[in-house]
């Protein structure tokens, strides 16, 4: 107290007491919020996804096999680039027993469609069915059913099948029976024949529809064409087969793939592709084409540059453009599809990691949709993401959302609008099952403070008929146990303390900090007159 006293004889003791008082204030003041002391809420987002062949491994759903090379060769270049497996194609010199021999010699290597003989010998839809019901091959394809050789698409076309013939069809309607995609290279270049291919897309609703190169091939891209499509036809897929060999440098002009970078030095999808990539991302499979076109410098060039002045690094030039995509979409596009699509295999749940109080929270969803765009809004208490479905679907989400994240009465809007919903309570995390109609849809659910420790929201019955698949919204079936997905690379990396973290209880006692405040300014105030006075009392 003396030591004070003596202090405030002067002003430059009530300076310094004034900016003691104040750190104190700025401290208790940070305690209180957590602004000064918590992380970024953008620390557990990565800037750029890491698809580096260290940390990614690729199925390639789009390559040939041709006589200039061996099958030693081609496991020793998938090898190189990281590619765990491939969808085989033959090319015009070989037939189903060349891709029968290369699953054999490589087990869980390749995977192979029955080969589309350019015929009209009726006896070939029974040879198809004979290929199938080995349970050896895994689609139908690839069908040139629009087909311009070289870099022209001036017609007519080299090859030209009517998309709704009659052969074409019952290829349709088999992979319908069989439950494996039909896939078919086709340019959409002229009117009626794009009719009679969208005749096609309409023939069998259970039908899987694989349209090979973005659907262009030759034509220039056209982002917005494809996503009409994927909006009409729920049973359509594309691949990307091909792009990145379609020119001599990224920055050549009219290049397909210059076409979908923002520029040659960065090497990323633009924003247009970028938003259809992520907005689909459950649509799309990753293929090179290597071997396409009879060209053996794709294989050659697919993860060197052994042959000059053609694109080198095809996969690494794939894996450096689509770094710019949410992790989910980029393991979906280069692995999980493929995977879904030839192999029927389950594709993971979508897993993010949100920033909350400095710790990270890992957030699942399990949906047949493309989701995407996952934000978390501390302030408003809200999750938001995006679905893209073909219109005209009914679909659902079950979204997990770890304890101390979100606490209270949980809302769900789909577009603005409110909507009925399932929850359930666990220890260490609650699923909310939400339903909805196609197109692309923004989901956000939302947390009021609890009012008491029932929830307001009760599990809804589930119904007793299907929903009709063109309703607008559809509800969801209920999950009464659900059990929520392994955790993603991110989120495994998180703590036990993370994972289950609650927020720190608030206290009800006396504020200090008002007070200290006003002294601090009284003081400053009186410092600040004491230094004046003395001042003009030395005049």
């Amino acid at each position: 107290m003396l030591a004070v006293m003596g202090l405030t004889k002067n002003g430059i003791g009530l300076i310094c007491l004034s900016f003691f008082l104040f750190s104190i204030l700025i401290h208790n003041s940070a305690a209180a919020t957590g602004a000064f002391l918590s992380a970024p809420d953008n620390s557990c987002a990565p800037l750029l996804t890491d698809t580096s062949r260290d940390n990614l491994k690729l199925f390639d759903a789009h390559v040939h096999m041709t006589s200039n090379y061996t099958s030693a060769f081609v496991i020793s270049e998938m090898d190189q680039a990281r590619v765990g497996m491939a969808l085989l194609y033959p090319d015009g010199k070989s037939d189903d027993q060349t891709s029968l021999d290369y699953m054999s010699q490589y087990p869980g290597r390749f995977s192979s469609f029955v080969a589309y003989k350019h015929t009209d010998d009726p006896h070939f839809i029974d040879y198809v069915k004979t290929q199938l019901n080995t349970g050896k091959f895994t689609g139908i394809g690839e069908i040139n059913l629009r087909y311009y050789s070289g870099s022209s698409y001036t017609p007519p076309p080299t090859a030209y099948i009517v998309p709704d013939s009659p052969l074409i069809l019952q290829l349709v309607d088999l992979s319908a029976a069989y439950d494996v995609p039909i896939s078919f290279h086709f340019v959409p270049d002229d009117p009626d024949a794009n009719a009679a291919f969208e005749r096609m897309l309409n023939r069998n609703k259970n039908a899987t529809f694989l349209w090979c190169h973005l659907g262009f091939n030759n034509m220039p891209l056209n982002a917005d064409t494809l996503n009409g499509y994927l909006l009409r036809y729920p049973n359509l897929f594309f691949d990307t087969a091909g792009i990145q060999n379609m020119m001599s440098e990224p920055g050549e002009l009219g290049s397909n793939w210059r076409g979908v970078l923002v520029n040659q030095s960065d090497g990323h999808l633009n924003a247009q592709w970028k938003q259809l990539f992520e907005t689909w991302n459950a649509r799309i499979l990753w293929g090179s084409d290597a071997g396409g076109g009879n060209d053996p410098n794709r294989w050659f060039n697919y993860a060197n540059n052994t042959v000059q002045n053609f694109p080198p690094d095809a996969t690494g030039r794939w894996r450096g453009a689509l770094a710019n995509l949410d992790p989910n979409s980029a393991r979906n596009i280069f692995n999980a599809n493929a995977r879904a699509v030839i192999l029927k295999e389950a594709r993971p749940a979508y897993n993010y990691s949100v920033a909350s109080d400095g710790q990270c929270f890992p957030i699942s969803i399990r949906s047949g949709s493309s989701v995407s765009a996952l934000a978390f809004d501390r302030a408003a208490s809200t999750i938001t993401f995006k679905t893209a479905d073909s219109s005209g679907t009914a679909n659902s989400a079950v979204v997990f959302v770890p304890a101390g994240l979100l606490n209270g009465t949980f809302t769900v809007q789909v577009n603005g609008k409110s909507v009925q919903f399932g929850d359930a309570s666990h220890d260490t995390y609650t699923s909310i099952n939400i339903g909805y109609g196609g197109g692309i849809n923004t989901i956000a659910i939302t947390a009021a403070p609890p009012v008491n420790q029932t929830s307001q929201n009760q599990p809804l019955t589930p119904p007793t008929k299907q929903p009709d698949a063109r309703a607008p919204i559809a509800t969801a079936p209920v999950v009464q146990n659900p059990t929520p997905p392994a955790p993603n690379a991110v989120a495994e990396n998180q703590t036990a303390s993370r994972a289950q973290a609650t927020p720190e209880p608030q206290t009800n006692g006396f504020d200090w900090v008002p007070i200290i405040g006003a002294a601090a300014v009284i003081i400053a105030i009186a410092a600040v007159y004491l230094v004046a006075t003395k001042q003009l009392k030395r005049k």
